[in-house]
């Protein structure tokens, strides 16, 4: 897991020797500990709504000491926003444009070389 946006499917908690501590059931299957604001939101009283999307957001991951971090996130209740870096739709149309004029130069080219080789 690192920075972006995770969609949460479940919340849990359990009792231990320190209180109460919280768990997010992700939809990729993964499940983490609330940590932070995530976990204050939480103690706070906050549910997940029916039919109401939530989204962990993960934004800076800062190791302190071997093996501890420091993670700041939130949860916001919408769905998680897609990278920005990657359109798929953006990158599938220039993919074609691009094919379609590599396969339009390679015809002039092959046409180009038919015609230099017709003897008259």
């Amino acid at each position: 897991m690192g920075i972006g946006e995770f969609q949460v499917k479940a919340i849990s908690s359990s009792m231990g020797k320190y209180g109460e501590s919280y768990k997010l059931h992700l939809s990729d299957g993964q499940v983490v500990w609330a940590k932070g604001n995530t976990d204050l939101l939480l103690k706070a009283g906050f549910e997940m709504e029916v039919d109401t999307p939530v989204t962990l957001i993960i934004t800076h991951i800062e190791e302190y000491a071997p093996g501890k971090f420091t993670v700041t996130n939130a949860l916001r209740k919408r769905l998680p926003k897609l990278p920005e870096s990657v359109d798929p739709v953006v990158q599938t149309l220039e993919a074609q444009v691009s094919s379609i004029e590599d396969n339009r130069q390679e015809s002039e080219t092959e046409s180009d070389q038919q015609v230099g080789s017709i003897p008259f």
